[in-house]
């Protein structure tokens, strides 16, 4: 998967000590697009972790939600089902601006909030997605 993500020119991040942090922080002041996996990296599968949005109530960066699917594919056997796609394919890729403001001071319960609607909009979003390529959940 690094390699697949190194082709695309993204900087793969994972867990990082607080000097990356302050460096990402900075990309994302500086208008610099950052990718965040919300359920990962392990999972449990479609549950959204909190540092999509820490690090949009910190950068003050919008948030995308972005997902996809495809026709026919190879779905390995790991926790989050990844898809392989087969080639010669009809798939979709969709990105989304999140259109919820997420307050600089917000905090517990308010977090939770923001935290689960965005996780229900991004189900919804894959669900739409699936649906556009003819493909249902197992």
């Amino acid at each position: 998967m690094r390699a697949v993500v190194h082709e695309l020119f993204w900087r793969p991040c994972r867990a990082i000590n607080m000097a990356e942090m302050r460096e990402w922080m900075g990309l994302l002041k500086a208008g610099t697009s950052v990718g965040l996996t919300a359920d990962g990296p392990r999972g449990p599968r479609n549950v959204m972790k909190a540092p999509p949005l820490d690090w949009a109530r910190i950068s003050g960066a919008p948030i995308f939600m972005v997902t996809f699917s495809v026709r026919r594919f190879w779905q390995w056997k790991t926790w989050d089902r990844l898809m392989f796609p087969f080639p010669f394919n009809r798939g979709v890729i969709q990105f989304r601006k999140w259109e919820m403001d997420i307050p600089r001071r917000a905090k517990g319960a308010d977090m939770e909030a923001l935290r689960a609607q965005l996780e229900a909009d991004l189900t919804a979003l894959t669900d739409e997605v699936d649906l556009a390529v003819g493909v249902r959940e197992t």
